[in-house]
């Protein structure tokens, strides 16, 4: 993954309010909320369970899902895939992960 000298890098910050996402989208299953058609959606974060709902609550919506346990993991990861989305944990310990 390379960023061009001078292009703006865009990063957008989503914050999930406890287990009320994950409730709203999996167990309701809200058809008000937008489903995927197979696009690629990489989910990093350090806690195994926040990986789960994720996952769980992505795949549920028509998303492919990888996931990572560290920034480290994704940057080799991105290096061999393609994602449609990436979606971070932004305070994650440097080399975290199991």
């Amino acid at each position: 993954m390379e960023i061009a000298p001078g292009e703006p890098l865009r990063i957008g910050v989503i914050q999930a309010l406890s287990g009320k996402v994950a409730a709203h989208g999996c167990a309701a299953g809200n058809r008000d909320l937008p489903h995927g058609a197979g696009e690629t959606v990489l989910v990093v974060d350090d806690e195994a369970l926040q990986l789960d709902i994720a996952d769980r609550m992505l795949r549920q919506l028509g998303y492919e899902v990888l996931t990572v346990a560290s920034g480290e993991q994704a940057v080799q990861l991105l290096k061999d895939a393609m994602v449609d989305l990436l979606v971070l944990d932004m305070l994650m310990e440097p080399g975290g992960g199991p």
